[in-house]
């Protein structure tokens, strides 16, 4: 009984969001450097937020609008935001694990040395979207819209990409699997530089 109330506790403990952040983000439309741990943000219009360098940990984000919004160094681990929009967004610098943003928009958004693993992105809009020097682990892109997307010094080795429209995506100085290589130049992506292995 000991243990299973201390693991609650810790459980609590680090989902726990501040609400005095949660308040401000709600009345200024920023909140950098915040403790937003396991807070529910969904369903809310929250475009242009300013969320530089927040615990987004265990946060709910579907059904939002975050268009324009300001994800640089955040970090979102067991994330849920499905169906939420995400276009020109930034998240530059961020780390993402673990997360779900199935059928998600993310036309324009700036992923740029980010370190994105063990997450799903099916079904989602990719659009035009750019990876450059990002970590990109365990990814789930079936169904995803990458169409002119740019990946720069990825490894895309463990990148699932199944009936993915890739049109003009541009892959520079990538790692990808054979069968991916072929894949893509049947969708007409760019290849420059690839190592297909």
């Amino acid at each position: 009984m000991r243990y299973l109330l201390l693991s609650l506790f810790t459980i609590t403990y680090l989902f726990s969001f501040d609400l005095a952040h949660l308040k401000k983000l709600k009345e200024t439309n920023e909140c950098t450097e915040c403790d937003l741990s396991g807070a529910d943000l969904s369903d809310l219009d929250l475009q242009k937020a300013n969320l530089n360098s927040t615990n987004l940990n265990g946060t709910n984000l579907s059904n939002s609008n975050f268009a324009r919004a300001n994800f640089w160094g955040a970090e979102l681990e067991n994330v849920k935001g499905i169906n939420s929009n995400f276009r020109l967004a930034s998240f530059e610098a961020s780390t993402i694990s673990n997360s779900n943003f199935d059928g998600s928009i993310f036309k324009l958004t700036n992923f740029q040395s980010s370190d994105i693993s063990n997450t799903t992105f099916i079904n989602a809009n990719l659009w035009d979207a750019l990876f450059q020097e990002a970590s990109l682990e365990n990814l789930n892109l079936d169904g995803s819209r990458i169409a002119e997307a740019k990946f720069v010094e990825n490894d895309l080795s463990s990148v699932s990409m199944k009936n993915t429209l890739a049109f003009e995506a541009y892959f520079q100085d990538t790692i990808l699997l054979d069968q991916q290589c072929k894949y893509l130049k049947k969708e007409n992506a760019i290849l420059k530089n690839v190592e297909c292995k």
